[in-house]
């Protein structure tokens, strides 16, 4: 099944008076697939990467970030999460797609992710390797 929710870019509090509820929404999706990062650091860190977000009845149901590196030569993929009654619906996919065409526009060669090991064939299906690291890191070329 196709999903059909919108997916936007978190927005700054500037553009949006919700924004500060909306980060930390998106940030406790994190933390429920991932208990060990903190929410304060994580907020900090999802304001200053690509952050996208998919909202539903007014709360953040999915998530994904994009961080360049420094050399703008690599980007990496962190905290693709999509809530479990939401998967399957092609919204990860669209997601890691969307930050995939923004990495391309910026330059970037190859694009990582280092997936969970639930997640590696859901990578595959999407043109990720493994090879670095004993196969801890997948990579994409752009």
């Amino acid at each position: 099944m196709q999903h059909t929710l919108p997916v936007i870019e978190l927005p700054s509090a500037d553009e949006d008076p919700n924004a500060a509820t909306l980060l930390r929404e998106a940030a406790h999706l994190v933390r429920s697939e991932f208990p060990a990062k903190k929410i304060k650091s994580l907020t900090a860190h999802m304001q200053s990467r690509l952050t996208l977000i998919s909202i539903d009845k007014g709360s953040v149901v999915a998530t994904a970030g994009l961080e360049i590196e420094s050399d703008c030569q690599r980007a990496i993929l962190e905290d693709i999460v999509v809530a479990s009654e939401y998967q399957r619906r092609s919204l990860g996919s669209s997601m890691i797609k969307m930050l995939e065409a923004k990495a391309r526009e910026t330059g970037i060669a190859t694009i990582s992710v280092t997936p969970v090991r639930s997640a590696v064939g859901f990578y595959e299906r999407l043109g990720y390797e493994s090879g670095r690291w004993g196969n801890i890191i997948f990579d994409k070329a752009l």
